[in-house]
């Protein structure tokens, strides 16, 4: 199916508004730069490091679902993790920064699916 001029037109409308809006939500929720890039680095590294990382490197691969499923859990993992300092007073759950239950659990997944490629 081909795209047409003003489908592409409409849908860059579209994320520009869409990005418009994030970024004033931004404005309003972190205070600097730093703080997004911390909040985005510790939610968006669990879900995409040992599944890139892997797909790149060894001879063992986990499967493309699993994949898939270890990347939306880990970051919805390292997210929860985030949001918990606004629920327990400033402190994360257990102490641990974010991004150490999401690798946790993604670096699990891949030791129990990933199979030996040849």
């Amino acid at each position: 199916k081909k795209t047409g001029q003003s489908e592409i037109t409409y849908y860059t409308r579209i994320g520009l508004v869409l990005s418009a809006v994030i970024a004033i939500v931004f404005v309003f929720v972190f205070r600097s730069v730093v703080d997004i890039w911390y909040a985005f680095g510790s939610i968006a590294t669990p879900a995409l490091i040992v599944p890139v990382f892997f797909s790149l490197v060894g001879k063992r691969r986990m499967p493309s679902g699993v994949t898939f499923w270890t990347m939306i859990l880990a970051g919805l993992v390292s997210l929860v993790w985030y949001l918990s300092q606004y629920w327990n007073g400033g402190e994360y759950w257990l102490g641990l920064a974010p991004i150490f239950p999401g690798l946790g659990l993604s670096l699990g997944v891949y030791v129990l699916t990933a199979a030996k490629q040849e």
